[in-house]
């Protein structure tokens, strides 16, 4: 086996790879082309340091996407996607592409890897905390469609990125959000959120939630009030909410739905 960079191998070739590796996962993450090719854009992902696993008979087996970023003064890596073929699992490919990444961030001075896993998925967990890797944070994916909850009238202003904690996983950082706004109640800066918009040729079909800060947590569904009158009645997700943190409580109460957990795991080199 040999392993070589993601950008040595045709769009179409990773693209098959990367659905055939995830053909069996929990959730659905088949790509096409454009799709893939924007998770490395949206995600920071870098076709220099991704790799790719080939077997002696030459045929992609395995796929690791990666990409390293100073946040708060901490070089840190992600893993934004590992899969290996189901036909050469168990082989210790993944384990390999692990070690290669590994060895090339502490050349970069990677101070961490971080990366999530879901929690129900016993053997990457495994493999995970096998080779090193400990639990940094639970985090839940929450979805329901926007409602109007109460009268408030709060206002969104477009805003900088601030601080924000060093356990926010790397997808949720406000470098990766489409938007970033102040919540404000009247002259009052509330909060601040960012978020994504999921497009199609009708308009905007749903929003996704990566990071959300309020000086209040009980102003949460003021927020989402507030974006029900932005967007109406659209599917609301809550990515890789902390759930150690009000918000995770009160999204329970207000009865949005936790569709899965995942934990976010952590290796210092």
């Amino acid at each position: 086996m040999k392993i070589i960079r993601y950008k040595e191998l045709d769009n179409q070739k990773v693209t098959a790879l990367w659905n055939e590796a995830f053909l069996d996962y929990s959730i659905p993450i088949q790509m096409t082309v454009e799709g893939l090719n924007n998770r490395l854009k949206s995600f920071g992902l870098s076709p220099e340091d991704s790799l790719i696993a080939i077997s002696d008979e030459n045929q992609p087996i395995g796929i690791l996407l990666t990409g390293s970023k100073v946040f708060n003064e901490q070089h840190i890596a992600w893993v934004g996607g590992m899969g290996v073929i189901p036909s050469f699992r168990k082989q210790g490919v993944a384990q390999k592409l692990l070690a290669k990444m590994e060895e090339e961030a502490k050349e970069k001075g990677v101070d961490q890897i971080k990366f999530e896993v879901i929690k129900s998925n016993d053997r990457a967990r495994e493999l995970y905390l096998g080779v090193g890797y400990i639990p940094l944070t639970t985090l839940g994916f929450y979805q329901a469609p926007l409602l109007n909850l109460t009268e408030e009238a709060l206002v969104f202003c477009p805003s900088q990125a601030v601080s924000e904690p060093d356990t926010t996983p790397w997808q949720n950082r406000f470098t990766f959000c489409q938007i970033i706004e102040q919540i404000c109640d009247k002259d009052e800066t509330i909060g601040i959120i960012g978020y994504q918009e999921s497009l199609s040729n009708e308009g905007v079909q749903g929003i996704v939630i990566r990071q959300l800060q309020l000086k209040n947590i009980e102003n949460l569904s003021s927020v989402i009030s507030a974006l029900y009158k932005k967007y109406g009645e659209i599917n609301c997700s809550w990515s890789n909410v902390d759930l150690a943190t009000p918000l995770a409580t009160e999204l329970t109460r207000l009865n949005i739905t936790e569709e899965l957990v995942q934990l976010q795991l952590l290796k210092n080199l």
